[in-house]
C-alpha cells in the first residue's frame, strides 16, 4: 500500500489486486505441461488436481528433484505448482497463494531462505506452512532456515513416506489453525446478537412513554452488557468473579423486561466466593437456559444461580426449570453442536485452562443443570482492572 499525504491538505492511499487470470488457459497449459513431464526445464511450471482442497507450491532449481518432489504431491491427490526458482516463486506467490510451500534451500540467485523471509513478511507460520528441503545437512544451514521462518525442513535424499507425512502433518495443524479462527470468529460474532439487541432497542422505546426511571435503569443494564461484550473482544483476559456477574446481573434485568412474569431469577452467591475466571464463561451459560430452557416454555420458568466454594476451588452452577433435554441433544450441546455455539466455546476454554468440561445434566420437562469447576491452582492471569 503506497501513502502521500500532506499536512492540511490531506491524504491518498493507494493499493493494486491482481487481475484474475484466465482460469481457461491456465487449464490447457496445466494439461499441456502434465503429458511430458519428463521434458520439465528449471523454469517451467505444471499444475495438477485443481479440485483437491489443498494447492502446493513446489520449488527446486534442479529438474529431477522436482520431478520427484511433483510424483510425490501428485501421489498424494493435492494440487501443485511447480517452479524452477526463487524468482518464479515470488511471481507464484504473487499470483496465487497456495496452502504450503515445498522449498530448496540452495538455489542461485534468490535463495530459498530468501523466498521464505519474503514469505514471513506476509503470510505467519500456521497460514502459510513452509517446509525447506535440503541436501546439506549442516547445523548452520539448518538454524539458518527456521530463522528465515521455515516450519520444517527435510534433508535430502529424503524419503518419499517421511516427505508425505511431514506434508501431511502441515497441512493439518494449517487446517486445526484455520478451524481454530473460525470458532473464535464464530462466537465473537454470536456475542451480541442481533434479536437481542432489538429486543432490548423496542424495550427502551416502549419505556420512554411510560416509564422514565425503568428507562434510566434498563439504559444502564444495556450499558453494563454491551461494555462487558466489547471489552472481551478486544481485552481476552481473566476477570474478576464479581466482573461476570455484573454482566449476568445485566443480562437477566434486561430478559425478565422482555419476559415480564414469565421468566424469574434467583441468586444464591457465597458473599465470600472470590476468583479470577476466563471472561464470558458463565453468561453464555445463563443465556442459554433463559433462551433454550424458560424461552421454550408457555408458562415460563426460573433461572437459578449458585455459586459458593469447593474444596478444589470456586463451583458455579445455572439450573433452570424449563423445557429440559433429551439424551441426544444433551450429547450435542455437550460437544457443540446445540443451542448455538456458546457452550460449546465455553467447554474448549474450560477443559484448555483447568483440564475440565462442564457437567451437563438435563431431563425433559424437568429443566437442566450445568456447573462449572474454577480450580485455584490453575495458573491465571491478575487482570484485576475493574472499570
Amino acid at each position: 500500500m503506497e501513502v502521500q499525504s500532506e499536512a492540511g491538505r490531506g491524504s491518498r492511499f493507494t493499493f493494486t489486486l491482481p487481475i484474475a487470470p484466465n482460469m481457461a488457459d491456465e487449464a490447457a497449459a496445466a494439461a499441456d505441461n502434465r503429458e511430458e513431464p519428463s521434458a520439465l526445464s528449471p523454469s517451467v511450471m505444471a499444475q495438477t488436481g485443481p479440485e483437491t482442497a489443498f494447492h502446493i507450491l513446489i520449488v527446486d532449481d534442479e529438474p529431477s528433484n522436482l520431478k520427484v518432489a511433483m510424483d510425490a504431491i501428485a501421489s498424494m491427490k493435492l494440487a501443485y505448482t511447480a517452479v524452477g526458482g526463487g524468482e518464479e516463486a515470488l511471481a507464484a506467490l504473487r499470483r496465487k497463494k497456495p496452502d504450503m510451500v515445498l522449498l530448496d534451500l540452495m538455489m542461485p540467485g534468490v535463495s530459498g531462505l530468501d523466498v521464505c523471509r519474503e514469505i514471513r513478511m506476509l503470510h505467519g507460520l500456521a497460514e502459510l506452512p513452509v517446509l525447506m528441503l535440503t541436501a546439506s545437512g549442516q547445523t548452520g544451514d539448518i538454524v539458518a532456515a527456521f530463522a528465515a521462518g521455515a516450519n520444517d525442513i527435510l534433508q535430502k535424499p529424503f524419503e518419499l513416506a517421511e516427505l508425505k507425512a511431514r506434508v501431511q502433518s502441515l497441512l493439518a495443524m494449517k487446517s486445526s489453525s484455520e478451524r481454530a479462527v473460525r470458532r473464535e470468529m464464530d462466537f465473537l460474532q454470536a456475542q451480541i446478537t442481533p434479536h437481542f439487541l432489538y429486543n432490548s432497542l423496542n424495550a427502551l422505546v416502549g419505556l420512554s412513554y411510560k416509564d422514565v426511571n425503568k428507562l434510566r435503569e434498563t439504559i444502564q443494564h444495556l450499558t453494563v452488557y454491551l461494555r462487558a461484550k466489547f471489552t472481551f473482544v478486544f481485552q481476552s483476559k481473566t476477570v474478576p468473579l464479581e466482573r461476570e456477574l455484573e454482566l449476568v446481573r445485566a443480562y437477566l434485568a434486561i430478559e425478565q423486561l422482555r419476559f415480564g412474569q414469565r421468566l424469574k431469577v434467583k441468586y444464591s452467591i457465597d458473599e465470600k466466593a472470590q476468583s479470577l475466571l476466563p471472561p464470558l464463561i458463565l453468561q453464555p451459560i445463563v443465556e442459554n437456559a433463559v433462551r433454550h430452557g424458560i424461552g421454550q416454555k408457555p408458562e415460563g420458568g426460573t433461572v437459578h444461580l449458585i455459586v459458593r466454594r469447593s474444596e478444589q476451588g470456586l463451583e458455579i452452577t445455572v439450573e433452570d426449570d424449563g423445557v429440559g433435554m433429551d439424551e441426544q441433544t444433551l450429547v450435542m450441546l455437550e460437544n457443540g453442536h446445540a443451542a448455538g455455539i456458546g457452550i460449546g466455546n465455553v467447554n474448549r476454554r474450560l477443559q484448555m485452562k483447568y483440564g475440565r468440561k462442564l457437567d451437563i445434566s438435563s431431563r425433559v420437562g424437568a429443566g437442566t443443570q450445568i456447573t462449572i469447576y474454577i480450580t485455584e491452582d490453575s495458573d491465571v492471569d491478575s487482570d484485576t482492572d475493574r472499570r
